[in-house]
């Protein structure tokens, strides 16, 4: 039979997540053959160095100055203009203005690679994780009919936040989540309520909570594509 077909679901799974990372195409110019094999070198120890957050693809790489040719080419498949000791020339430089391609010119190949490293990390995806802050025991329960159920609780541990992400557990079982949409204290509306103190708070889609429920509290951060 043809393997090639059906990929195995690691290898699915490996292609979706490249799919995430950003590629970014590449049209280099520069004086010399040399010149091109340094630049070439540098952009591929580059993408080892950022593999989480993506590479450049070389789409061209050519001995010249950047001619209008160039430009145009750039604007149609996206790319960034990257020259090493090379000029554009002035019909070039007006046709990227009025297209909006990125020339980048260095006269040292250090400053050339600083310039990309930026690119690169401006491309970063950030992603939205789920951190507990947060513990709380429910001691009571108070039933307002129309605005659900107020969960009166001793935070145990951590912090309990207004605005933020609660989910119930039941001898250890996820039972149900909602955000807090209000938080008291001392019949107070309070922003956060830290251990060793009680509150009171209603969510906003979730009202079956019993004595003796757990309580996590959770805020959302941003991390970093390549921190995680």
């Amino acid at each position: 039979g043809n393997v090639s077909s059906a990929p195995s679901g690691v290898a699915a799974s490996f292609e979706e997540k490249k799919e995430d990372l950003a590629e970014i195409p590449l049209i280099i110019k520069t004086d010399t053959q040399g010149s091109k094999e340094a630049v070439l070198g540098a952009i591929k120890k580059l993408g080892k160095k950022y593999k989480k957050i993506g590479s450049f693809r070389i789409i061209q790489s050519s001995v010249g100055d950047v001619s209008e040719g160039d430009v145009e080419f750039a604007n149609d498949i996206n790319a960034i203009i990257v020259g090493l000791h090379v000029k554009a020339e002035r019909n070039a430089v007006s046709l990227s203005k009025e297209k909006d391609v990125s020339v980048l010119i260095h006269q040292i190949i250090y400053k050339m690679v600083e310039e990309l490293e930026t690119v690169i990390k401006s491309r970063e995806k950030e992603i939205i994780v789920l951190k507990k802050v947060g513990e709380a025991v429910v001691r009571k329960v108070f039933d307002l009919k129309a605005k659900g159920a107020i969960a009166g609780c001793y935070v145990t541990d951590g912090v309990i936040t207004r605005n933020n992400k609660v989910v119930c557990l039941r001898d250890g079982e996820e039972i149900g989540s909602g955000k807090i949409v209000s938080l008291q204290r001392e019949k107070k509306t309070v922003k956060e309520v830290h251990a060793g103190h009680e509150c009171g708070f209603i969510t906003n889609d979730f009202h079956g909570w019993n004595v003796d429920d757990t309580v996590h509290c959770f805020i959302q951060e941003k991390q970093k594509q390549s921190d995680l």
